[in-house]
């Protein structure tokens, strides 16, 4: 369910590889041919998953679990990111628009399906409220320029929410705070 560090750290330099191509381009999820070493493959390109997966390793770097090889190599990869981010501005907050609009859409049909039939889908929260960190996330990229608000699905979640422990590996929390990431505390309650 959750990438390993060396996933994202090769999920970052790969998807780096293809950033300005992909941020010029009209496509919204860029494929990653690369293949991770663990088998399997990349998430599509997206900046919520760039950003993302450099959260994560930044996360883990502030808790010293990286060697310092790879925190230097995280470094120049943020690096990198934030030159790209300068270079094409525009491009940028346009993407992380459409992308913050299409996480909407589907974390809305996640908590459309929750109400629906709660005790099939509660289940699979932990992983799906990845889609709620990434609006988190794009939100910082895209200020006031979505046109749409989650303060009306948050008063959904809120209305099945439990409040309580950090739901995913421990080594991240200090990097997700409770205040903007709420969702990551706690459990759906039962029905």
């Amino acid at each position: 369910m959750f990438a390993s560090p060396d996933y994202d750290q090769e999920y970052l330099h790969y998807a780096l590889e293809e950033l300005e191509r992909y941020l010029l381009s009209d496509e919204l999820f860029w494929p990653v041919l690369a293949r991770p070493s663990s088998g399997g493959s990349f998430l599509k390109l997206t900046l919520g998953n760039l950003l993302l997966s450099l959260k994560k390793q930044k996360t883990l770097q502030q808790g010293r679990q990286l060697t310092r090889l790879e925190e230097t190599e995280l470094d120049l990869i943020q690096s990198e990111i934030e030159t790209v981010q300068r270079r094409w501005p525009v491009a940028w907050e346009a993407k992380a628009g459409r992308e913050f609009r299409s996480r909407f859409t589907q974390w809305s049909h996640i908590l459309n399906d929750l109400i629906k039939d709660y005790r099939k889908q509660a289940p699979y929260y932990q992983s799906e409220v990845r889609l709620r960190v990434l609006l988190q996330i794009l939100s910082e990229h895209t200020p006031g320029q979505t046109g749409y608000d989650l303060v009306p699905l948050d008063t959904i979640l809120r209305g099945l929410w439990s409040a309580g422990r950090f739901i995913w590996p421990p080594q991240l929390e200090r990097g997700f705070p409770r205040g903007e990431y709420w969702f990551l505390y706690g459990e759906l309650r039962d029905q």
